[in-house]
């Protein structure tokens, strides 16, 4: 798949992601709504970000000159993405439910940092 075709789609996809989760924010009330209006909320929040930041990712890895392939620049940029966009997700739901403190909210971090470390050592392998 070419850089253009890459970003075109992903770019139809966050909109229609930003689209369902500006749908959910005007639409669904979450004390009348209950569980599903919040998870719906939740997970659009999630995609919408995860493409928005991957790509803005790829867009900043463009900009450098490295020889490293293009398919590897938007698998580690959408990857990223996804994993700022579960902290910001995982932050807002502690926030929601009133237990976000710098503890709660480190060990966010450190499980996605984790996460990209062992992801990290396992292409390191291959």
């Amino acid at each position: 798949m070419s850089l253009a075709k890459y970003i075109l789609i992903m770019s139809l996809a966050t909109l229609l992601a930003w689209l369902s989760f500006f749908m959910v924010v005007i639409n669904m009330n979450p004390e009348t709504g209950g569980a599903p209006a919040i998870i719906f909320f939740y997970l659009s929040l999630l995609f919408s970000s995860t493409g928005a930041l991957a790509i803005l990712g790829l867009s900043l890895r463009s900009l450098r000159n490295t020889k490293e392939p293009i398919l590897h620049k938007a698998t580690r940029s959408f990857r990223q993405g996804l994993w700022l966009s579960g902290i910001i997700t995982g932050s807002l739901f502690l926030f929601q439910q009133q237990i976000l403190t710098w503890l709660y909210g480190g060990l966010l971090v450190g499980i996605f940092i984790f996460l990209e470390l062992i992801v990290l050592i396992r292409q390191k392998k291959n």
